[in-house]
């Protein structure tokens, strides 16, 4: 079972134990999983998967690779890129190049691509010039 789906097994039990409080999660639940899939939809190019889970509140993204397309509430989207583990989850490296929201998600996408590409542009040429000072220093 994905995250995004509840089965019927999963509304009998939370119905059983949680009452009103059940209604309440699963509308959050369903919210989230509809919201995501609006969210999916926009996405271009293949590969690019929804993922829903519950921290204080029931939240999405779209990833596709090292990628992580979130939207806030007011529907814009932002880009996390991180090094291939899902850093919001606290592994691995979460590379924050960008936080800008763009209103098409795929703008979101390409301006994080590009600032990375930028900062990785930087940090070669840094890292020539530091290789250059040590073969002086030898």
């Amino acid at each position: 079972m994905s995250d995004a789906e509840i089965t019927e097994s999963d509304i009998r039990d939370l119905k059983r134990s949680w009452g009103d409080k059940w209604r309440q999660h699963t509308a959050g639940k369903v919210e989230a999983v509809e919201k995501g899939n609006l969210l999916l939809a926009k996405m271009n190019g293949e590969g690019w998967e929804l993922r829903v889970h519950e921290n204080l509140g029931w939240h999405f993204n779209v990833s596709n690779g090292n990628l992580y397309v979130h939207e806030s509430s007011s529907g814009r989207s932002s880009c996390l890129m991180s090094d291939g583990e899902y850093a919001g989850a606290g592994t691995g490296l979460g590379l924050w190049t960008t936080n800008d929201y763009y209103e098409d998600p795929n703008e979101a996408v390409a301006k994080q691509v590009e600032v990375a590409t930028a900062v990785v542009a930087r940090l070669v040429t840094a890292v020539e010039q530091a290789k250059a000072i040590v073969k002086e220093v030898k």
